[in-house]
């Protein structure tokens, strides 16, 4: 073969190689972006010609600006917010959908509503919905994983969650720093000197007690113990809880936390433990910090937009911003806002009863057990 002709099929065979190892990637990177981006650029314009997304959710200015203004401002398309007490937010969708009317897109709900809600098909799965890279991305949500508070880990994605109470006390009398373990309750000079709100079921108050069961530390023993060795004093109004831990003579106050919170800020001498007891913590969620999506939605393409944005990073920061008291599940926001006492702390061991597929069970076994023993009691 001639040199001219060898340079020839040289070139002929470059051009016809496949692209280097190196630029495969790459270029399936862009294709990846592309294709993302595209959905979005089509899903923000069909949105915006409908023009609205009808979100349902709980009451409260600061919630209601945080789900609503910061996406209007983004994409000029009216947030319609239907808010209220929980339950009758849940009874007038109910009461629609039964009427045939579908005109709710989004959701934000407690996990007990969810589940109702739900069980009585007037939701739509969410998780497919997800596509932002952000989004989809677990890595950025606390302990790498979207977390769902039904079964089937599609219907009610969580968006916070943050270190609950578990104890309160009186600052007068007790020294929290000398007060590191629930067992410390059973020291003799405390007997006679618990004060105890009984948890509600679906309650916050129901999550500790869920916290005290499953935790390997604690158990059913610490339950049974506590409530028939310690000799408590029942109140069943948390006003009243906070009003005798700050007088006397208690020194120490259970499942009565936000509450307490509102007696220390009007100076009296009660306050929650800050840190976690050596026994762990609780994550709770509240303010209906679970977000749905409605079945037969009337504007599908600002509803998918609108999930998108809620748990992008922007829509968190949002979030965080105007609802400080719950912390967001994403890692990578400011949590500045987050009163100190309610953020998750490294290396605790936490139990997520709303956000744990057995979590139902675990609240149904602890409350049979609590009620048992308290009708023994009585």
């Amino acid at each position: 073969m001639s040199f001219r002709l060898f340079l020839s099929v040289l070139a002929i065979c470059v051009m016809a190689a496949p692209a280097t190892p190196q630029g495969g990637p790459l270029a399936a990177e862009m294709a990846t972006k592309a294709n993302w981006q595209a959905e979005y650029e089509e899903l923000v314009a069909k949105a915006k010609q409908e023009g609205e997304v009808v979100v349902y959710g709980g009451s409260g200015r600061e919630r209601r600006r945080a789900r609503t203004e910061p996406f209007e401002q983004k994409y000029g398309i009216k947030v319609s917010y239907v808010g209220g007490a929980t339950n009758e937010v849940v009874e007038k969708i109910r009461a629609e959908q039964a009427a045939g009317v579908f005109q709710g897109d989004v959701y934000f709900g407690r996990p007990p509503e969810i589940a109702r809600l739900l069980k009585e098909k007037a939701m739509a799965p969410l998780k497919p919905l997800l596509f932002l890279p952000e989004v989809t991305d677990t890595s950025k949500f606390y302990q790498g994983k979207h977390w769902y508070s039904d079964p089937e880990q599609l219907y009610g994605q969580i968006h916070s969650a943050y270190q609950s109470n578990v104890i309160s006390f009186n600052t007068k009398r007790i020294n929290a720093e000398r007060f590191q373990s629930m067992w410390d309750l059973f020291k003799p000079e405390f007997k006679g000197r618990i004060i105890i709100t009984e948890p509600e079921p679906g309650s916050g108050a129901s999550g500790v007690l869920v916290w005290m069961y499953v935790n390997k530390k604690l158990g059913a023993n610490f339950i049974r113990r506590l409530l028939t060795e310690t000799n408590p004093t029942y109140q069943p109004d948390c006003r009243q809880q906070v009003d005798l831990l700050a007088k006397g003579p208690f020194d120490f106050g259970l499942f009565c936390f936000s509450d307490m919170r509102r007696g220390q800020r009007q100076g009296l001498p009660v306050a929650n433990r800050a840190e976690p007891v050596k026994e762990g913590s609780v994550l709770a969620m509240g303010g209906s910090n679970a977000t749905a999506v409605l079945a037969r939605a009337p504007h599908p393409n600002a509803q998918k937009l609108y999930v998108n944005w809620w748990f992008s990073r922007e829509g968190q920061i949002a979030f965080q911003k105007l609802d400080r008291e719950y912390q967001s599940v994403r890692n990578d926001i400011p949590i500045d806002p987050v009163p100190e006492e309610r953020r998750r702390k490294p290396d605790v061991d936490y139990v997520y009863p709303d956000a744990e597929v057995q979590g139902a069970q675990w609240a149904n076994e602890a409350n049979d057990l609590w009620w048992s023993i308290r009708k023994t009691k009585r």
